[in-house]
């Protein structure tokens, strides 16, 4: 690309939809994709044109790496490429299964795709994406000058019986689960607008920015996905019909994603999210699914996800600078 990306160039909306669509037409062809490379969830979550891929192809000009991301303006002068809103990882896509391959055979390919996908992105100021946690290395990234930073999500396996993997939760979790059931009642969420604004709040109260962006996805996403069966957007409320916690649950064929979640935090022993957590869990364990708790690294928030019987997985997120 000759012209800078920086500024509002006609070059670099060019550059986004013939990616964006050479990446559409790829995935036409498949139907295997998980949700966070679906173009249809990168719509809902981004808008038509908010997203694109970094993408390499083989010498017949097939696509065999992707990497989609969605953009943004940072501090309202530079452009920012980042994992999309409500989108637990970017993959990458491989065409080629990593595994049927020598490891110094594969990153000597997986260098040349990570090469050739980020050339055109190299005058981006910002990037940031999080990566799945089954990607074998992250060397090719570094070596194109991106910074690395560990992260841990925590999952949960298929395999037990939900009566079996509540054996292994710690056992203050068993009791809060236990009192949350006797005193609360988990219902859909019939009022979008409602659930919104609190979950909202919620991340108003964490400081997070770009609170209208998040505030049009989670809206797309619950139009688009509620009632399909891979959305479970729950309430957990009192006798008097109060709400003490929501929770915002996607799956695909592999798994169930925790999106989002809130609570009353004006309530001393509110266990309703943990509650809604367990509602999640069960979904998973019954579909033979794993549960992915999508991962922090705050100590507070890493330790309740481990109390689950959650493992503890190291995924990495690369970024520039």
């Amino acid at each position: 690309m000759n012209q800078s990306l920086l500024g509002k160039d006609s070059s670099f909306s060019s550059q986004l939809k013939a990616y964006r669509e050479q990446y559409r037409q790829f995935c036409r062809e498949r139907g295997d994709l998980p949700l966070y490379l679906d173009p249809y969830w990168l719509d809902t979550v981004c808008g038509d044109d908010g997203w694109s891929a970094a993408i390499a192809v083989d010498r017949s000009g097939q696509l065999n790496f992707a990497l989609p991301f969605q953009w943004s303006y940072r501090y309202r002068l530079f452009r920012f490429l980042h994992t999309p809103l409500f989108t637990p990882y970017v993959g990458p896509l491989l065409v080629k299964d990593p595994d049927k391959r020598p490891v110094h055979a594969f990153l000597h390919g997986y260098q040349d795709m990570v090469q050739q996908a980020m050339m055109p992105w190299q005058r981006v100021r910002f990037i940031r994406w999080k990566l799945h946690y089954t990607l074998p290395h992250d060397l090719p990234f570094r070596w194109q000058g991106m910074h690395n930073k560990p992260r841990a999500t925590f999952i949960i396996r298929p395999g037990h019986t939900p009566e079996e993997h509540f054996a292994r939760l710690d056992k203050n979790v068993q009791r809060d689960i236990r009192q949350a059931q006797r005193k609360y009642r988990i219902v859909e969420v019939t009022d979008r607008e409602a659930f919104i604004r609190l979950a909202i709040g919620h991340l108003e109260e964490r400081r997070v920015g770009n609170l209208a962006a998040y505030r049009q996805a989670m809206m797309n996403i619950l139009h688009e996905y509620q009632g399909s069966g891979r959305l479970k957007a729950w309430l957990t409320t009192d006798e008097q019909g109060k709400i003490m916690a929501g929770a915002l649950f996607v799956a695909d064929a592999d798994s169930v994603y925790y999106l989002a979640a809130f609570r009353d935090t004006r309530i001393s022993n509110n266990q309703g999210n943990s509650l809604l957590v367990w509602q999640g869990i069960e979904w998973a364990l019954k579909d033979d699914l794993i549960f992915d708790f999508e991962g922090s690294n705050i100590p507070g928030v890493a330790s309740y996800f481990r109390r689950f019987g959650a493992e503890q997985i190291q995924c990495i997120e690369v970024y520039r600078p």
